[in-house]
């Protein structure tokens, strides 16, 4: 309480906080406070059906990879439940750089392979949370992902060609990869046991 008394005590703090003096009949009062209550909410609500899938399915998708990450990494950081979905891409890293240190008989390389495309997504995944407006990404926001896909699972890329939607493109991309992704964490998760 006191940091906040010496926060309104500074001339520069009282000039950005301005108090109403006047105000208007309940009824008006009622009425802008609705107004304010609601007005984040108008982005929400102004969205389609199709939106609202692609939103749960792209989410969905990145609690799977999300879930493969923490089976890893439980046993390195028993926390890891309790971070960021970018948090726990940040400690697969270090814990891949551990392995390594070990000497463990795991190609890390392949592992480490990922680590870009994951926090694509992650960007991806906190813009969604973070900003209403954002609700569908392009093929151009997965350049990495693309890169690894390309790489490690030519066939998997191969829906393009059938897909007309940009968007319907952009999901089976990300869900391809978190299905190789599991994959690899699978093996990963097995020589470690």
């Amino acid at each position: 309480m006191k940091f906040l008394k010496k926060i309104f005590k500074t001339t520069k703090n009282q000039r950005l906080i301005k108090i109403r003096e006047e105000w208007g009949t309940p009824e008006e009062n009622a009425e802008e406070l609705i107004k304010l209550l609601t007005v984040d909410f108008e982005k929400i609500r102004n969205r389609k059906e199709p939106e609202h899938i692609f939103i749960g399915q792209f989410l969905s998708i990145i609690l799977l990879i999300e879930a493969k990450l923490i089976q890893i990494l439980k046993k390195y950081e028993i926390k890891i439940e309790d971070y960021t979905f970018g948090r726990k891409v940040d400690i697969y890293k270090s814990f891949l750089k551990d392995i390594v240190e070990v000497g463990a008989d795991i190609d890390v390389e392949d592992c480490r392979r990922y680590i870009a495309p994951l926090k694509e997504l992650a960007k991806i995944r906190n813009n969604m949370a973070h900003d209403l407006s954002y609700v569908y990404f392009n093929k151009s926001d997965l350049s990495q992902t693309i890169g690894l896909m390309k790489s490690v699972r030519p066939d998997l890329c191969e829906h393009e060609k059938f897909m007309q939607d940009e968007k319907d493109k952009c999901l089976v991309l990300v869900m391809n990869f978190g299905f190789q992704f599991s994959t690899v964490s699978a093996k990963l998760a097995q020589h470690l046991a």
